[in-house]
């Protein structure tokens, strides 16, 4: 897998920036070796799905209208 891991940064252009598991964040992620997907608040885990160690920042889904509104 990969051997260094940014912790913390954002992605920038069309590259995608990682995030080990136990680094502090905050949001939506998805595990880099099988896609799973998690919402944290302290710290990201180790991958519950296949253990791996690398996240990165899920793409920000946009928010629909509810009906009749």
């Amino acid at each position: 897998m990969l051997d260094e891991v940014r912790k913390g940064v954002e992605q920038h252009g069309d590259y995608v920036d990682f995030f080990a598991a136990d680094a502090p964040a905050s949001g939506a992620f998805r595990c880099s070796g099988c896609g799973y997907g998690v919402t944290v608040k302290t710290s990201l885990p180790h991958c519950p799905m296949c253990g791996g160690t690398t996240w990165a920042q899920a793409a920000s889904q946009p928010q629909h209208a509810s009906p009749g509104s």
